[in-house]
């Protein structure tokens, strides 16, 4: 079953594990795409650090740097500056 969603211009391929902008197509980790996805489901809903950690590294245990990876490399992609964030804040 395919899964695709748009951020903002950003078209997002889940089974692909790569998210598009104009002409230019990116790959994501699957972790990483497993954050993305599961942050564009909350949309508009605070999300802690626990709760990320629980959802998407379900039966592992990974020190929070793990995810805080996993977001700059989301932020790269999306072009988002953290000190000026559109997508993730």
């Amino acid at each position: 079953m395919a899964f695709k969603y748009w951020i903002g211009d950003f078209y997002v391929d889940v089974n692909r594990n790569q998210v598009s902008y104009q002409d230019n197509t990116e790959t994501l980790a699957p972790k990483a795409m497993a954050v993305l996805t599961y942050l564009a489901k909350k949309q508009g809903d605070v999300v802690s650090q626990d709760e990320l950690l629980t959802h998407v590294w379900t039966d592992s245990v990974v020190s929070p740097n793990t995810l805080q990876r996993s977001i700059a490399q989301i932020r790269k992609v999306l072009n988002d500056d953290s000190k000026n964030p559109k997508f993730i804040t």
